[in-house]
């Protein structure tokens, strides 16, 4: 996270999808012609339509972490971090089974969120640094929030203005891990790393998700309309998870 002198690096978490609001959502979609929850990815990522069950893999699925893919990419042979056409292979040869159905879990995957921002770049033939500056940041003014753009290795890289307010990350034991502002990642290319920002525009993202922004109704319209999820962190009381749900939206 970047404050207005420094900050800590975010990590955003996974949730469940609320049916009613998700319908409502992809007809919203339908009507404006963009897109649809329950179009496949394999429509847009078109080098997955040779394959096998990752063609029953949905972009709602994607976005609601309901896919089935892993969290990372399971691979024992693999090693070091993904290319694009790593991850594509991979995806491709990618067999479901009990514990990994599209539709039947919620597991936590970066690896569907890796494929969904690869889809929306595919649908609308924008960078996702673009689609997300014009379509959320800049209607909302969050000026310290920044998606590393690609170096001359396909890495993302933090531009100094930014990377001179990051602060140190920790490891799960207290040990720090990298530098301040150091990427890293599975995946690595355009689009793909950690998301920085700032505690004032993430309190910005959740002024608008609560429809408490002034000015900005078709925004905050549009976000309410967005599959609702509630985060759980560990093991809640049923009455706590009761009011989170449908509450917190993305």
């Amino acid at each position: 996270m970047l404050g207005a002198t420094g900050g800590a690096v975010i990590s955003l978490s996974q949730g469940n999808e609320c049916p009613g609001q998700l319908k409502r959502a992809n007809g919203r979609f339908r009507e404006q012609g963009e897109l649809a929850l329950d179009d496949p990815v394999s429509k847009y990522v078109t080098e997955l339509q040779g394959g096998g069950d990752i063609t029953k893999v949905t972009l709602g699925q994607l976005a609601s972490h309901t896919s089935g893919l892993p969290r990372t990419p399971q691979e024992p042979g693999h090693r070091g971090s993904y290319k694009l056409p790593d991850f594509l292979r991979y995806l491709t040869g990618w067999k479901a089974d009990k514990g990994h159905e599209p539709g039947k879990q919620d597991i936590y995957s970066n690896a569907a969120f890796a494929l969904l921002q690869l889809a929306l770049q595919r649908r609308f033939d924008k960078p996702t640094a673009q689609l997300m500056n014009e379509r959320l940041l800049q209607p909302l003014g969050m000026s310290s929030t920044t998606l590393p753009v690609p170096a001359a290795n396909s890495r993302g890289q933090l531009a100094p203005a930014f990377k001179r307010r990051a602060v140190q990350g920790y490891g799960p034991l207290g040990r720090p891990v990298g530098t301040p502002g150091d990427l890293q990642g599975v995946y690595d290319w355009p689009g793909t790393g950690q998301l920085y920002s700032s505690a004032r525009d993430m309190a910005v993202f959740l002024t608008a998700n609560l429809g408490e922004l002034p000015g900005q109704r078709a925004l905050q319209e549009a976000m309410a309309g967005q599959d609702a999820v509630f985060v759980a962190f560990g093991p809640r009381p049923a009455e706590y998870l009761d009011a989170l749900r449908c509450q917190i939206r993305f």
